[in-house]
């Protein structure tokens, strides 16, 4: 076991990418050959399908990823037969400045490329900045946002007991003053608060930060913007933009189904339709980012190639292929409860 370990770590993976290419190619075959389907009954399709995968370049993509990209691309490009007229849109996160870096954007479109998938369009939430700025002051001007300054355990222990803040009945005016010192980066107690509610049974929706300060340049808008939105503000507002048609989430968003239609409502942009699908999860290893960058930054293992890492690399390492990947995703499709 030991040699054969040490043979994965020093193989040449060029020639594996090549055969992880061609079987990504031929994997539409191999799944109607086993006659497994996607048959789920999506709805409102009737224009198409548009949808995204909506990675955050903090850390490479791993098997859960995976599922989640090729049910994107599946329901874009093959659910509908050959006459589909769908597009899957890539689009980066990049809002959560302290964790993203170059090296893991351009990994994910490497990875996505072995997975078989070659995105209509690339985008990025720093696209469109000033768009969701301009997007929320109207949320502030229509009563339905406020600015708050409570500090970060008082919020959490309101939140948890539904009391309201003593900012939630700030005038438009004032919320807006408020939240052009934070553009200018001098408001940095300063948060923005969607009005919801106070006391909706699930505590995520009371209402949930939408915009916060961070004085650290971006990589893409440099020294540009000192305040930026949450992935809570982002997906609704930025799905509608883009003319995503279906959001693919996994359940565990199912809570936050409602905030994100509360946005689109709020704000009188196009609805999107959501499906949710079950998050996969493993025996005896995480999937978790935030642990896996601790092994890989800790040298617990190689790097994130290392055949025992859970992400495309290193699974590719271990010699899955992609049509094995999609029977089993295939076969699991129509389930709702995460998989193991």
């Amino acid at each position: 076991m030991v040699r054969f370990y040490r043979a994965l770590q020093s193989s040449d993976c060029s020639y594996c990418g090549g055969l992880w290419q061609c079987a990504a190619r031929q994997r539409n075959a191999a799944a109607s050959a086993s006659g497994a389907s996607y048959n789920i009954g999506l709805k409102n399709t009737e224009n198409g399908i548009v949808t995204r995968f909506p990675p955050e370049p903090s850390g490479y993509l791993h098997i859960g990823h995976a599922k989640a990209a090729l049910l994107n691309d599946y329901f874009a490009h093959e659910y509908l037969g050959p006459e589909s007229r769908g597009a899957f849109i890539c689009h980066f996160d990049d809002t959560n400045l302290s964790k993203e870096t170059k090296e893991f954007q351009d990994s994910i479109l490497e990875d996505l490329n072995l997975l078989g998938i070659q995105p209509d369009r690339i985008s990025y939430s720093s696209d469109y900045f000033q768009k969701m700025y301009e997007g929320y002051v109207k949320l502030i001007q229509l009563g339905k946002a406020y600015t708050d300054n409570t500090p970060k355990d008082v919020m959490r222990d309101q939140r948890g007991k539904g009391i309201p803040s003593a900012c939630r009945d700030m005038s438009a005016e004032d919320s807006l003053s408020q939240l052009a010192k934070m553009k200018a980066g001098s408001g940095l107690e300063w948060c923005s608060r969607a009005k919801i509610s106070v006391d909706y049974p699930e505590k995520c929706l009371r209402d949930p930060v939408m915009y916060r300060c961070n004085l650290q340049p971006h990589d893409r808008t440099g020294k540009t913007w000192k305040i930026y939105p949450t992935y809570g503000f982002c997906a609704p507002f930025l799905d509608s933009l883009e003319d995503v048609k279906h959001a693919l989430r996994t359940n565990e968003y199912r809570d936050r189904n409602p905030q994100y239609s509360w946005i689109q409502e709020a704000l009188r942009v196009r609805h999107v339709d959501i499906w949710d699908f079950s998050r996969l999860n493993f025996v005896r290893t995480v999937l978790s980012k935030r642990k896996l960058t601790a092994l890989a930054e800790k040298s617990v293992v190689c790097d994130w190639d290392d055949p025992h890492m859970p992400t495309v690399r290193g699974i590719r390492r271990r010699g899955m292929t992609v049509p094995a990947l999609e029977v089993h995703f295939e076969a699991r499709a129509k389930a709702k409860r995460d998989q193991s």
